[in-house]
């Protein structure tokens, strides 16, 4: 895929299915709360539209041809389908301050 191909539609169907999950959880939870109970919550939607994916998978670090585990883990990975051939992806960031929200009270 190069940056002139159109998203091909799996694309858009999963972003559909993880926005309108993470969605459903502010609706019912709201701002405040901890990063983990967002987490756990958004698990459930994702589970609900029958995605699949694995929370807290090691992600090594690759240098001078080594592979490094440096304690870096994904919050919630997974494939696209499980008809999709290709590596995993990483699907989301849940904590608001690395997507540079802040909370402006």
């Amino acid at each position: 895929m190069t940056a002139r191909d159109p998203i091909p539609e799996k694309f858009n169907q999963l972003s559909g299915n993880v926005i309108q999950a993470a969605f459903a959880v502010h609706s019912q939870l709201g701002p405040g709360l901890l990063e983990r109970v967002y987490q756990t919550c958004l698990a459930h939607e994702l589970r609900k539209r029958g995605l699949s994916f694995e929370q807290e998978v090691s992600l090594p670090i690759l240098y001078d041809g080594l592979r490094l585990e440096a304690g870096l883990r994904t919050e919630i990975s997974g494939t696209l389908a499980s008809d999709s051939p290709g590596p995993d992806v990483d699907l989301l960031e849940t904590d608001p301050k690395s997507l540079g929200i802040t909370d402006q009270l």
